[in-house]
């Protein structure tokens, strides 16, 4: 195990990985269980046995969901949880309006092998069809920070659901377990959109408005679109950055803190994003990443 030599490749966008020996390190450290050099050999392997049909099948979804939705948000940590549609076989609703979504065929690829990649950073979903588009969901979680976020909620999360219902551990194991989110969340937008990453003023004052029956252009004035590609006039915020994926959004108060504080979340994960999509190993990082072991215990934003 000693003579093994410790790849210098930068695997993660922004981590530096050790060029040698370290006399920071302990040699448990270095070359031990949670060793991050060994991790990387791991991963690498592990994309080396898929057949290189289902690899490119699986690469090209998981690009689609980081440059076109924004699920790269949820990866890099600015987000709890991202979500968009799975087209269904002869999905009529795609077709009509040529979305760019992945199908269930791309799903059941991934599926194939994402045991291989399961820890306890992301995790990917499907969620029941949807009612008016009679298509599936998939979900993307990052787990310590759905906890996170239910912590520093969870006396909401209680008022709103009660004792067990709003426990922390119930909501996460139900989510992961596939459960549509507006149903563990009973149907409480407030609750949904705080795991959304919305901030619960925003997603307060927006349930508010909905249950008042405040129509689009009322919403609009009162809570507008904040997107990272242009906020609002007025808001007190530095240059958008220069992004080539789709970017993301919330709607919020443009002159609050809570808004201007995920406005910079985003932001911070935008330019990890772009990195991750340059990679010329896009695979090998995203699930390096999606595992939590490339800068392990350090935050990516």
């Amino acid at each position: 195990m000693a003579n093994i030599e410790p790849d210098k490749r930068d695997l993660r966008p922004g981590y530096i990985p050790p060029s040698g020996p370290n006399p920071n390190l302990t040699y448990e450290q270095l070359w031990g269980e949670n060793s991050p050099v060994l991790w990387r050999i791991h991963v690498r392997e592990r994309v080396e046995r898929i057949p290189e049909q289902d690899r490119q099948t699986i690469e090209h979804m998981l690009f689609r969901l980081i440059k076109s939705h924004s699920f790269g948000y949820t990866l890099f940590g600015a987000k709890p949880i991202s979500c968009t549609a799975l087209a269904l076989p002869n999905s009529e609703y795609v077709s009509r309006y040529n979305l760019d979504i992945p199908s269930t065929c791309d799903w059941h690829v991934w599926e194939k092998y994402a045991h291989q990649f399961e820890h306890d950073n992301i995790a990917m979903r499907t969620a029941g069809a949807s009612q008016h588009t009679g298509n599936a969901q998939i979900i993307m979680i990052n787990i310590p920070q759905l906890a996170a976020t239910i912590e520093a909620h969870q006396d909401f999360f209680i008022s709103r659901l009660g004792q067990d219902l709003g426990n922390k551990d119930r909501i996460i194991a139900a989510i992961l377990n596939g459960q549509p989110i507006e149903e563990v969340l009973g149907n409480h937008m407030a609750l949904v959109g705080i795991l959304f990453g919305f901030g619960k003023n925003n997603s307060l004052r927006y349930e508010e408005l909905e249950r008042d029956g405040a129509n689009a252009a009322q919403r609009n004035r009162e809570l507008p679109l904040i997107h990272i590609k242009g906020a609002p006039l007025g808001m007190a915020l530095g240059e958008p950055p220069q992004i080539s994926h789709t970017g993301v959004g919330f709607r919020g108060d443009p002159h609050s803190e809570e808004s201007l504080s995920i406005w910079n979340r985003l932001v911070a994960a935008a330019s990890a994003i772009e990195e991750l999509l340059k990679s010329q190993n896009f695979l090998e990082d995203f699930l390096g990443i999606y595992m939590g072991i490339y800068g392990r215990g350090k935050s990516y934003i």
